[in-house]
């Protein structure tokens, strides 16, 4: 089964690192363990202090996607 990428946009700040890792939790609970958050920027200050407050790692970075059934690609 292939993996499904979750992630916010380019610049992530908080709500889209949150958002995405909250999106991952909730398809993980619906069975869908090939469902991965991700991020597509590094962290801000902000968003950091929230990781390390809350003792949590975020998303690992994704550098590049490319979508092979339409021959699309995205990068960073």
């Amino acid at each position: 089964m292939k993996e499904v990428y979750i992630f916010g946009h380019k610049s992530p700040d908080t709500d889209a690192i949150c958002s995405s890792m909250a999106k991952e939790r909730l398809d993980k609970l619906e069975g869908k363990e090939n469902h991965k958050a991700y991020r597509l920027g590094e962290l801000s200050k902000e968003t950091q202090f929230v990781m390390d407050y809350l003792n949590i790692d975020a998303p690992e970075l994704l550098t590049s996607v490319e979508d092979r059934t339409r021959g699309y690609s995205c990068r960073s």
